[in-house]
């Protein structure tokens, strides 16, 4: 769990110094787009993860 909360507070971190600097709309969304699948990527793994320790 602690690795899960690293990962999403690092890309949390990069969202807001994106959104704080990026000044056009257009790039700031598709950041946060691209920030977001990573975080979602993330979360399948942990839980893909915890399911293969579960099942053994």
């Amino acid at each position: 769990m602690n690795r899960l909360l690293v990962a999403l507070g690092a890309l949390l971190l990069l969202a807001v110094v994106a959104a704080r600097t990026l000044t056009d709309e257009k790039f700031r969304l598709a950041t946060m787009v691209v920030l977001g699948f990573f975080a979602l990527r993330v979360v399948i793994a942990h839980r893909r993860q915890s399911r293969e320790r579960i099942e053994g």
